[in-house]
């Protein structure tokens, strides 16, 4: 399969295409078929060295479809969006044709958004909802203003 990988610490020109061994399936795990990803802040740190853990595929975000899950928690085929759980840190991330996630980071889509437009969504939602619950730590009943 295709995939962005980085070739040293560096700028832009550490990226490069290349062919790699497409992701098998573990159990626990969720192969998908990436359609669409975001591009982070954090990424950048991790092209450049900055950051202690940075796999050669980055990453840390997708959507796309699923093409395995031996445990069973999602359907082949199904429209997923994956984030995090080490993507791009600590395991091949989602700048490539195939990425496997851990099924605790995944979560099923019901939309008819374009791929472009639901890739915004993963890590948009997850630092709303950090600072939210668990740096606010705000509960039921609570009003923010």
């Amino acid at each position: 399969m295709r995939a962005i990988v980085l070739d040293h610490f560096g700028g832009l020109d550490s990226l490069v295409i290349k062919e790699i061994p497409e992701p098998e399936p573990e159990p626990g795990k969720v192969v998908i078929q990436v359609k669409a990803f975001g591009i982070n802040h954090a990424e950048m740190h991790m092209r450049r060295g900055e950051w202690a853990e940075a796999a050669p595929v980055s990453g840390i975000e997708c959507v796309g479809i699923v093409k395995s899950c031996p445990s069973g928690e999602f359907s082949v085929g199904s429209k997923v969006a994956a984030l995090m759980g080490g993507l791009g840190r600590t395991i091949n991330g989602s700048y490539a044709e195939y990425t496997r996630a851990d099924v605790n980071g995944v979560v099923q889509l019901e939309s008819d958004l374009p791929w472009e437009e639901l890739a915004a969504l993963p890590e948009s939602y997850a630092t709303a909802w950090t600072c939210l619950f668990r740096n606010l730590e705000l509960v039921k009943g609570q009003t923010l203003l």
